[in-house]
């Protein structure tokens, strides 16, 4: 019930002209006012009709008090009724948000084009995940999440305990983290794209990724694979001064096989929230423990949330913000413990270790519509994570040993967006931007203190600062709203002491419309590059009493460059189907080579070298498919085929790859499908199965092994190499149901790896997660 405040006493009877009913029209998914929208109201005995203007606003004058229906729609959105009461001298102020048809090119996006875009004038594929789809996948972190709705996505569990995830999609695109998405929370750099895992995905609104080198010219250097954006949740609708709590209680049961018993954890999370159609406001907080379904494991998380949203004039902001506290004792690695017996060494547990690990995001932004054609969009942002160990015990003297980490990244981007009808056939958006993001590491190595809480940092044991300043222009062009061009250049400098002082990063694209009968087809092409510069150790080399970095002058920037061209079939509402095709070329890739060893010293030392390994080729297909036969089935797949090829080495390069290698390294292909059925009213039932082929790595388990037993030749059974193994593919297959509950609320079962599928996700001493069972309550 969306309400006016109470009215206060007054003097006079109010009139018919006292009352009226304001309010707008906006895009569930983007905070994008929808222009044309026909709004109705009904009650009374009257009914009366509405356009939303430019501004997506309307205005109904002189109501009389009383209860009232107010129905908003719009081409390619699904139609919203809310309720309305009007108060005798008030206005009632409303906020009417409208989700997309289930399949439909009109849904909004900003990823790649800043100001929101439907997809049916963007060049290249975009994977959207609403939270709706959240809600149904119940993943248990973001890179999870990826995984199981981005056609050609690989992430892998890390194990009990693990606090990160490296993900990834179209193949190498570098030889180290450089392979993993460019990522941004409520338009914030993430610091390091591994320690998104952290975030509650119970927070998040909408995710949009962006596969490929295109969107660089937009997001800059390390944009290299391609970009996702988390949007987190808003508060709107309603009166401002009425919040509206909801949350979930949940109850997590693993099945394990490495301890007796049924571990079993909590899990819960609260959420308040409000707003009217200016001011909105929304509140989070949740705690999590992890089932100890292994020996002596131990987490628990706790993390905060909130944001606000206010409209004055042509001003809009939105300042959102994230903390996060997690704390890690080290489990009895099930694994390590049959490779112990296995050899005959002692199974003693382990020293127990204490991992405390802070996680803060906070952004702010800021648009102005200077007129209906020009706007202006500023955002700051600020990432942080901080992790530091220490042993449980004390030493003797009553010191802690502690070493720590901090990494953190401060970015700010401006871009000003001039949209016009350019002749009676032709729209243009022009968008010119600047950017700047400032990357910092540091970390010292184990120190003794008396309280491992509060202590002065000494000075740091490694620093690394990077710091990187873009400038872009992007235009889009439509024909008749049939035709679509994207065409955009970004030039990026680089103070630190590189090869490439200022790189460039190109990008165009054309895609189409075409309507036959219920059938509406979308080709499309895209081509782009993307480029990471080397930092400064890379280049100028460096020593310490483990190891020596010879300096590479001559090391040039990485570049991606390649096209995708794909089409879009859609019908008639109840379907679609997206083909990919991509062929990509990763150059002047950088590798860390091993050159050989210093023994002159007390202890010996590897010796290093970043070097160019120079061409490779990543080509492969994606597929998506969505439909919706009936109002009660929704269906989906997602399936991605990679082939990663060595074709040239630099003439310099003195590493292990060969010209003609097969990379082997990550799943050749992936897919996963997933159906929501409802039998009946309330009643709703999910499947997801997500599969991954096999792949070749290092056999982690026996290398420990034959370390433990004395028996490791590095001469004649080196590491890695001499240990690499094929990896079977695994298979995770996901279930659960859910039922309302009077009053809003509901109560759901999910069941996670339902198969019990115990095959590894990367490496063989990393235990994967058992069928575990989920209980609980929405409301």
């Amino acid at each position: 019930m969306i309400a006016a405040p109470a009215a206060a006493a007054a003097t006079e009877p109010a009139t018919t002209q006292d009352n009226a009913i304001e309010g707008m029209v906006r895009a569930a998914e983007q905070p994008q006012r929808l222009e044309g929208a026909s709004v109705v109201l009904e009650g009374g005995g009257t009914r009366r009709e509405a356009v939303t203007g430019a501004d997506g606003r309307f205005t109904f004058a002189s109501v009389s008090p009383g209860e009232y229906s107010l129905t908003a729609s719009v081409l390619g959105r699904q139609t919203t009724t809310v309720d309305v009461t009007v108060v005798a001298g008030q206005t009632a102020r409303v906020d009417v948000r409208l989700d997309p048809e289930p399949v439909t090119l009109d849904e909004l996006i900003v990823t790649g084009t800043v100001m929101p875009t439907a997809v049916r004038e963007v060049p290249t594929p975009v994977t959207i995940v609403s939270r709706a789809d959240i809600e149904r996948l119940a993943p248990r972190n973001v890179a999870e999440l990826v995984r199981t709705a981005v056609p050609g996505a690989v992430y892998n569990d890390e194990g009990p305990g693990a606090r990160y995830g490296v993900f990834s999609v179209r193949g190498v695109s570098g030889l180290g983290a450089a392979s993993t998405l460019k990522v941004y929370v409520d338009g914030a750099e993430i610091a390091d794209p591994a320690y998104v895992t952290n975030l509650d995905p119970g927070i998040i609104e909408r995710v949009e990724v962006v596969s490929g080198p295109q969107a660089s010219t937009i997001y800059g250097s390390r944009a290299i694979s391609g970009v996702m954006q988390i949007f987190t949740r808003r508060g709107s609708g309603g009166d401002w001064r009425r919040p509206r709590l909801s949350g979930t209680m949940e109850l997590e049961v693993v099945q394990s096989p490495y301890v007796s018993g049924t571990p079993r954890a909590p899990e819960y999370r609260l959420n308040l929230a409000g707003g009217d159609s200016r001011f909105g406001y929304n509140l989070g907080y949740s705690g999590r423990q992890e089932p100890e379904w292994v020996d002596l494991l131990s987490q628990e998380d706790q993390r905060l949330f909130g944001s606000v949203n206010f409209t004055v004039g042509r001003l809009e902001a939105q300042a959102s913000m994230r903390a996060h506290d997690g704390s890690n004792y080290s489990s009895w690695n099930p694994i390590l413990r049959e490779v112990y017996q296995r050899v005959g060494a002692p199974d003693n547990p382990p020293t127990r270790q204490r991992f405390i690990s802070r996680l803060e995001t906070n952004s702010l932004d800021l648009g102005f519509e200077a007129a209906s054609w020009w706007h202006h969009d500023f955002t700051m942002g600020f990432d942080r994570y901080e992790d530091s160990y220490y042993p449980v015990l004390p030493n003797e003297d009553g010191t802690y040993s502690v070493r720590a980490r901090d990494t953190n990244r401060s970015s700010m981007a401006y871009n000003t967006t001039l949209s016009r009808e350019l002749t009676e056939d032709l729209n243009g958006t022009f968008v010119f931007g600047a950017d700047r993001s400032e990357y910092t590491l540091t970390a010292h190595d184990p120190i003794d203190v008396r309280d491992w809480r509060d202590y002065d940092w000494p000075t740091a044991d490694f620093t690394r600062e990077i710091r990187s300043d873009g400038y872009f222009g992007q235009m889009q062009l439509g024909f008749r709203d049939a035709v679509f061009f994207t065409g955009g250049i970004r030039g990026d400098r680089h103070p630190q002491g590189s090869t490439d002082g200022l790189t460039w990063s190109p990008r165009f694209g054309i895609t189409g419309i075409r309507q036959a009968g219920e059938f509406t087809i979308k080709p499309r092409f895209a081509w782009g590059q993307a480029v990471i510069v080397p930092n400064e150790d890379q280049v100028g080399g460096d020593e310490s009493e483990f190891s020596i970095l010879l300096a590479n002058p001559d090391l040039r920037s990485q570049k991606q460059r390649g096209y995708d061209l794909g089409v879009d079939v859609l019908y008639g509402g109840k379907g679609s189907i997206g083909l990919t095709f991509f062929d990509q070329d990763p150059v002047d890739l950088i590798q860390l080579v091993i050159t050989g060893s210093d023994t002159s010293g007390n202890r010996p030392r590897n010796i290093f070298q970043y070097q160019n390994l120079h061409r490779m080729n990543n080509q492969g297909w994606e597929l998506k498919v969505e439909a919706q036969p009936t109002s009660r089935l929704s269906l989906n797949l997602n399936y991605g085929l990679t082939n990663s090829t060595v074709v040239e080495l630099d003439e310099s390069y003195t590493g292990d790859y060969e010209e003609g290698q097969e990379l082997d390294e990550r799943p050749k292909w992936t897919m996963s499908m997933g159906a929501s059925l409802t039998p009946r009213d309330g009643t709703t039932l999910n499947a997801d199965l997500t599969y991954l082929s096999g792949w070749n790595s290092a056999d982690f388990a026996g290398f420990l092994g034959d370390i433990y037993s004395g028996n490791f030749n590095p001469v004649a059974k080196p590491y890695p190499l001499g240990y690499h193994i094929d990896y079977p593919a695994f298979m995770r297959l996901n279930m659960s149901v859910s039922q309302d509950l009077p009053g809003g609320a509901s109560a759901f079962v999910h069941i996670f790896n339902l198969t019990d599928d115990d095959n590894f996700e990367r490496i063989n001493t990393a235990a994967p997660r058992p069928r575990t069972w989920t209980f609980g309550v929405r409301f």
